[in-house]
């Protein structure tokens, strides 16, 4: 948001994310080889930021992830009903996002 972003934009951008760890959780959970998950993504992921993607979605679980992606589609939410706490909104996502990470599974 310092960088000008717009408040919507950055949450639509978490849920695109999310999504995408949780096809790549599905896939390994399935029993694919992590290499294999992410080829099949498409878009796919940039070969920088690979390592980075697969550790994270080793990291959630389907469960964690499905609530992570609740909070963040609530958010979007009352962003748009609400657009004047949109940055409030925004951030308080952001908080119980890493929260969520906190939590024992």
């Amino acid at each position: 948001m310092a960088a000008g972003d717009s408040p919507q934009m950055i949450v639509l951008a978490v849920i695109r994310h999310l999504t995408r760890l949780q096809q790549i959780r599905a896939g390994l959970d399935a029993g694919k080889p992590g290499d294999q998950v992410m080829r099949s993504l498409r878009p796919p992921v940039h070969f920088k930021q690979q390592d980075a993607v697969a550790g994270q979605a080793r990291r959630w679980t389907l469960a964690r992830l499905s609530e992570a992606l609740r909070l963040a589609d609530r958010a979007a939410f009352q962003a748009r009903v609400t657009s004047r706490l949109e940055r409030e909104l925004t951030e308080r996502l952001l908080i119980d996002l890493t929260l969520l990470t906190k939590r024992p599974a």
